[in-house]
């Protein structure tokens, strides 16, 4: 999605001078692999695959008739558009829903992937 956008709305930022998609590249830097970055260079039929992609979305988007709600009401308990549903007046904050999800998580043990210690 980046990509596609920066294509698509990149003159202007860049002077007026469109960017073509052979001029993109995503970098991913990882701190525990300094050498190694992931690349992602760009194409022009990526590009086009993109776009139309997220032209789908956006027209299934414009043209639903209805929005249902989610079934699970926790996940509300964090959104900022919760009063436009009716449940709730304001959102909770979101920080303490990240310290949640990571809490979940930290607690999440696959011991498959845990590696034996020789004694």
């Amino acid at each position: 999605m980046y990509r596609a956008l920066l294509v698509q709305a990149g003159a202007f930022l860049n002077g007026g001078k469109p960017i073509a998609p052979e001029q993109i590249e995503m970098i991913y830097w990882f701190s525990d692999f300094p050498n190694d970055p992931a690349r992602f260079p760009y194409q022009a039929d990526q590009f086009k695959r993109d776009w139309d992609a997220l032209t789908r979305f956006a027209e299934e988007i414009k043209s639903a008739s209805s929005y249902p709600k989610t079934e699970d009401v926790n996940r509300c308990l964090y959104c900022p558009y919760r009063s436009y549903c009716n449940r709730g007046v304001r959102a909770g904050d979101a920080l303490d829903a990240e310290l949640e999800t990571e809490a979940e998580e930290l607690f999440d043990i696959n011991f498959e992937q845990i590696g034996e210690i020789e004694f």
